[in-house]
């Protein structure tokens, strides 16, 4: 197989899933652990004994075996199972086998003269892919965003006192430890109960589950992952709140498809803020945009997991810590990695209120416009008995000698020239052009053959073509009864009146005359 293509990744997930699907059904339990738990060339597997993590061990390797994928560098907790050096990495992070923890290595050195290069460098440098210490990042991201703030170069020394936050933050981090397994010493899990929390500030937003697992001997409650990122300027807390109980959904989504083979028989969710839960319980009204769209995904996630959304005061609210960014002391005096003591007496939650729809609730709520249809009986004016009294050439000229009134009062207001003398031309074809306008105004949509649309959509086509070409105007003599525009469309009542000579309404609605 090719190495360092772009087709290589993709090339070796379909041999090993062709590999896979080959095998003989006795060994569908260890096949299906390497579908699960293969990450690229990296395989993780944990069990509840010595027996069963030696099958896995040797069924495993006869399976890759079999594709001519030797499989090497076995490491384990058990060190009858483990062929490597104490520490090792997994995936990225420093594992001592011995004492089964996780090492985050948080460690920097702070510069004297740090740049917003070398802040953004070693902020990028601590990887925490669980989010275990995201609350004190959110101190340091914080500090990055007023750094970019000032709009300096990248080599530029920041100001003083973002000098000194910085090297303030980065002067109390170190390596922090956790423990690999989240039952340990535990033989038998009888169920495990995911508590997620959500909370937001103009600061950032966090979102944190924890994991409250139930043995034969009692309970044992510890951090699962966490997040938080910084808020977005310009947006209400409410708003926020409601970003910070999406990435929670998202979480315990992720956590569920994850840990899909824990028996896991509760998910609850908590958050301080009234006016989100609110939101998120009522999916099916009318919100505005920003809130409508995460309520609907949200709903679909709660409808999916199972989610029980619960009201919890702020106090008691473990992911109020990461939204507001807290130092590795305040994350050990606040119960960070371990979660609250009242998880495991349900007797001590806090009874749930009712959701009321508030100010702020109703300010993103979004009304429903009302369209109303009004029809008015158009009555009959001069307008219209001129056109019935009287042929269509003296209509125009009657029509031309009004608007050459209308424009000469007008004169001195629009600071324009009075117009004298006999019509012109010009004049008489603007008011054949008004009279044109005023009846396809009055057309009704009822054409036998065509649709009203339709017919209009023909009328532009046809005319976007022919007025291109040169226009003949008619004469303003009496004894001239020729065609309007031999060379254009022509296209209402009107003129289907003038072209039969005829003084008088008819029944006819459109007439389309080419010539």
């Amino acid at each position: 197989m090719p190495f360092g293509t772009e087709a290589s990744p993709f090339m070796l997930g379909a041999t090993l899933q062709h590999h896979f699907n080959e095998q003989l059904p006795e060994l569908e339990d260890t096949v299906q652990m390497l579908k699960e738990n293969t990450y690229v060339d990296n395989l993780m597997k944990t069990g509840r004994g010595v027996e069963e993590l030696k099958e896995f061990k040797q069924e495993a390797t006869e399976i890759l075996e079999g594709a001519r994928f030797p499989v090497h560098k076995w490491e384990s907790n058990i060190p009858e199972l483990d062929s490597e050096d104490n520490p090792s990495r997994l995936l990225g992070l420093v594992w001592d086998k011995r004492e089964d923890m996780l090492e985050i290595q948080a460690q920097i050195q702070g510069e004297q003269a740090p740049t917003k290069r070398s802040i953004l460098s070693q902020l990028s440098s601590i990887y925490d892919p669980l989010g275990i210490i995201s609350l004190t990042m959110v101190e340091g991201k914080q500090i990055y965003r007023e750094v970019y703030d000032e709009k300096v170069g990248w080599n530029t020394e920041v100001n003083s006192v973002n000098s000194r936050d910085w090297l303030k933050w980065s002067s109390q981090l170190r390596n922090i430890k956790v423990p690999r397994s989240v039952a340990r010493d535990i033989s038998k899990i009888r169920a495990v109960h995911l508590h997620a929390f959500a909370d937001a500030s103009n600061i950032a937003c966090s979102a944190v589950t924890v994991a409250v697992v139930e043995h034969s001997t009692g309970f044992v409650k510890v951090l699962l992952t966490s997040k938080s990122r910084i808020s977005k300027c310009n947006t209400s807390i409410s708003r926020l709140e409601l970003v910070g109980g999406q990435m929670a959904a998202n979480m315990v989504r992720n956590l569920l498809t994850t840990l899909g083979r824990w028996p896991i028989t509760s998910v609850n969710m908590w958050m301080d803020s009234m006016v989100a839960l609110f939101w998120i319980c009522n999916p099916g009204r009318a919100w505005k945009t920003f809130v409508s769209n995460r309520v609907r995904k949200i709903a679909g996630i709660t409808q999916e997991t199972g989610i029980q959304w619960r009201y919890c005061a702020t106090d008691k609210n473990l992911a109020d810590l990461g939204s507001r960014g807290a130092s590795l002391e305040k994350m050990q005096k606040g119960q960070w990695f371990e979660g609250p003591e009242w998880l495991l007496h349900e007797e001590e939650w806090l009874e749930q209120p009712e959701l009321e729809k508030t100010k702020s609730v109703s300010e993103e709520h979004r009304p429903e416009k009302e369209e109303t249809l009004y029809s008015a009986k158009k009555e009959p004016d001069e307008w219209d008995t001129l056109l019935a009294r009287s042929k269509l050439w003296r209509t125009f000229r009657v029509t031309a000698w009004a608007l050459r009134f209308k424009h000469n009062s007008l004169t001195k207001k629009h600071r324009t020239k009075k117009r004298t003398g006999p019509l012109t031309t010009k004049e008489l074809s603007y008011a054949r052009d008004r009279w044109m306008r005023k009846e396809q105004a009055d057309l009704e949509p009822n054409l036998e053959s065509l649709e009203y649309t339709q017919f209009e959509a023909v009328v532009m086509d046809i005319e976007q073509h022919l007025n291109n070409r040169p226009l003949t105007y008619m004469e303003s003599e009496t004894g001239e009864e020729q065609v309007l525009t031999p060379n254009t469309l022509v296209g209402t009542r009107i003129v289907y009146r003038r072209r039969h000579g005829v003084g008088r309404r008819q029944s006819h609605q459109v007439t389309c005359t080419i010539e």
